[in-house]
């Protein structure tokens, strides 16, 4: 019972996490002095909880959002790397405004990934100044991070993003809102947070516009699965003028 007489509610569930540290060779070629691995302290392992503890939590609010809006339809759980957990990612972006999915890319490909940064293509309709849009990146791993970097594609020779938008947050999501983006051709960039994380991620564009969206299109945004390559396909994403 809460302290205002209402009744409290409860749960249990299983909340894994790790503590560890890593044992370091030594490596006179790069002067790097050997390390022993560590026993994590009391601390460390604080953190680690405290940190899955707001993951866990981040998960229940978002699938906590998506009920309100479609009840019964709702998804049971946010799978990695699907079209649930972007779309959710999106309204939280957006503090829980109607969206729609307008297009979404999915990369595995070691190749691609052996970049530091995967640089998507992104072309912008005429229209795109009088829109907002939302751009996430999301992890396919549950232990993966996903950083994200809107803008301008680096110069040839160049690792700089001319950044229009960006979310580097230490979160394993990403996404940002931008209105009023003239039309032209642009690039999202995707890097993960720590070299440890698993490989690959999904990048999806949504339509933030007010009147764009509604429960409906939030429906068809989480159905299916998102677009992959095929073969040697080179990432873009392409983003066609309202009618």
């Amino acid at each position: 019972m809460s302290l205002d007489g209402s009744a409290g509610l409860a749960t249990t569930f299983d909340l894994p996490f790790e503590v560890l540290d890593t044992e370091d060779a030594v490596d006179p070629d790069h002067k790097l002095v050997a390390k022993p691995a560590k026993a994590p302290t009391p601390a460390d392992v604080d953190r680690a909880l405290a940190a899955s503890v707001v993951t866990r939590v981040d998960d229940v609010v978002e699938q906590w959002l998506l009920q309100t809006h479609l009840g019964a339809m709702a998804p049971a759980s946010m799978q990695p790397g699907s079209r649930v957990w972007a779309a959710a990612a999106a309204r939280r972006a957006v503090d829980d405004r109607p969206i729609a999915l307008l297009a979404d890319w999915s990369e595995e490909r070691p190749k691609v990934l052996a970049a530091p940064i995967v640089t998507i293509p992104v072309e912008l309709p005429a229209d795109s100044d009088k829109r907002c849009l939302v751009f996430t990146a999301i992890p396919i791993a549950r232990r993966g991070d996903a950083n994200l970097v809107f803008g301008i594609a680096p110069a040839q020779g160049s690792k700089r993003f001319v950044a229009i938008g960006r979310d580097a947050r230490p979160d394993r999501q990403a996404a940002i809102e931008l209105c009023g983006v003239p039309a032209g051709q642009y690039a999202l960039g995707v890097w993960t947070g720590n070299d440890s994380d698993p490989p690959g991620f999904v990048v999806s564009i949504f339509e933030s516009t007010s009147g764009a969206g509604s429960d409906d299109t939030l429906k068809a945004a989480m159905a299916g699965a998102p677009a992959a390559a095929t073969a040697d396909e080179p990432p873009s994403l392409k983003i066609v003028a309202r009618p």
